[in-house]
């Protein structure tokens, strides 16, 4: 999957474990469900299995969702850039969630430069409308740009027992 990962266009990831807070607000992070402690670490181990994997990337997009953006930076050592189009939650309007499954087929099926990657940060919802597989929090699925609107799979990884990785993390430090 690495291999695929750093090859693909775009690699696509669910957001890592959150805690039980209710979603109330989206205007700010502290009346939004965050990342667990559990889902920190699952971020910054799939971080350290992407630079092991020497994934060249190129842009990082997000759900504006915190916990969606804290995965990025915490995954790709860098900030990704919100797009409220790729918000998408089972409650908003069927029309809603049509256009954000369409722009996350538009995400998915824009080409990059040869050797680099986009990550793509989105809704599990989201990615179950587009692709028909509900990704485990945390866990990479990466796509190849074949066409305009156009994508194929290129790879996946279950969550995987992440506490190998951090372990290998935690022997580098």
């Amino acid at each position: 999957m690495w291999a695929a990962a750093a090859s693909s266009s775009a690699t696509v990831l669910r957001n890592s474990r959150t805690d039980d807070a209710d979603l109330q607000r989206f205007d700010d992070c502290e009346h939004q469900r965050g990342l667990s402690p559990e889902g920190r670490q699952q971020a910054a181990a799939l971080g350290l299995a992407l630079r092991q994997a020497h994934c060249d990337i190129a842009e990082v997009v997000s759900s504006p969702l915190c916990r969606a953006l804290a995965t990025a930076e915490l995954a790709c050592g860098q900030a990704a850039t919100p797009d409220p189009a790729l918000a998408y939650l089972p409650y908003m309007r069927r029309d809603r969630r049509a256009l954000a499954r369409e722009h996350l087929r538009d995400w998915l099926s824009r080409p990059v430069a040869a050797g680099r990657v986009r990550v793509v940060i989105a809704d599990a919802a989201n990615l179950m409308d587009l692709t028909g597989t509900y990704p485990a929090e945390c866990a990479p699925q990466a796509f190849v740009a074949t066409g305009p609107g156009t994508f194929e799979p290129a790879g996946s990884l279950p969550a995987p027992p992440w506490s190998a990785v951090t372990q290998a993390r935690s022997a580098e430090s």
